[in-house]
């Protein structure tokens, strides 16, 4: 059985390709990146998570500017990982990995996840 955490520091690993993407942890904005091509990051939210206990996200895709739907092929992969804050050297542990979402063909002029 895996040890508790007892500092958890908190980031979600958000790979978004064809379309804008807001990141919100507890109805809270704490990410959004509007431009065109491909990232990575991974993004720190414990100053989102104001109490212990069941925490809300959502991830909000858009159409880049200029366009009227989201690419068709666009994808959201998404990861949560936590690790101890004060422990040097502790590897992340993966708490929620959800597999590309992918719109496919819908003309969608935004997308809720």
């Amino acid at each position: 059985m895996a040890e508790k955490i007892k500092h958890p520091f908190y980031e979600f690993e958000i790979i978004p390709s064809g379309c804008a993407v807001e990141l919100l942890v507890n109805a809270m904005p704490c990410f959004q990146n509007y431009l065109k091509g491909g990232m990575a990051v991974d993004w720190p939210v414990n100053e989102y998570i104001l109490k212990s206990g069941t925490q809300l996200f959502e991830i909000n895709a858009f159409p880049y500017d200029g366009l009227g739907t989201i690419d068709q092929r666009a994808t959201i992969a998404i990861k949560v990982f936590v690790r101890d804050a004060l422990v040097e050297n502790t590897p992340a542990s993966a708490r929620l990995q959800r597999v590309p979402y992918s719109v496919r063909n819908n003309k969608l002029s935004y997308l809720n996840i």
